[in-house]
């Protein structure tokens, strides 16, 4: 009988890192070229825009979302986009992660449904700054490392 292959993220707005676990008592590893880092935001180089109102001559500012909050979009993007390939390739089976509040909300926005499909659990903690070893003790309520 194969064993069921879970996938464990890892993340947060700045990292990711993918974990495996093959079986009970096997253990979690980590997934060889699986850790990602989130690119630099950068500042935009001109003001903001403006438009002008339909009612008059008065203008008004549009604001621009922060660049910060669309590197954070960008990397959750990324982080998706390797999960669904991974899952399309039959790597894993199953999905649990572990992301911080902000992370996991913007993960949820942008997951694709093979994701979803094969996701397990999500917990909302930032994991990121443990070893493997302590996260293995964050993963026996949810599957048996």
């Amino acid at each position: 009988m194969k064993p069921t292959r879970t996938w464990i993220l890892v993340a947060n707005a700045r990292q990711a890192r993918i974990l495996e676990h093959s079986g009970a008592g096997q253990g979690v590893n980590p997934v060889p070229g699986r850790h990602l880092k989130a690119e630099e935001a950068t500042e935009y180089t001109d003001k903001s825009g403006t438009g002008h109102s339909i009612a008059g001559p008065a203008t008004n500012a549009i604001d621009r979302a922060s660049t910060q909050d669309l590197a954070d979009i960008a990397f959750a993007k990324e982080v998706c986009s390797v999960l669904a390939k991974a899952q399309a390739e039959d790597r894993y089976d199953r999905l649990v992660v572990f992301a911080g509040p902000h992370m996991l909300g913007l993960l949820r926005k942008v997951r694709q449904t093979e994701i979803a499909d094969a996701l397990l659990k999500e917990i909302d903690k930032d994991l990121t700054h443990l070893p493997v070893d302590q996260i293995e003790t964050h993963l026996e309520d949810v599957i048996l490392v």
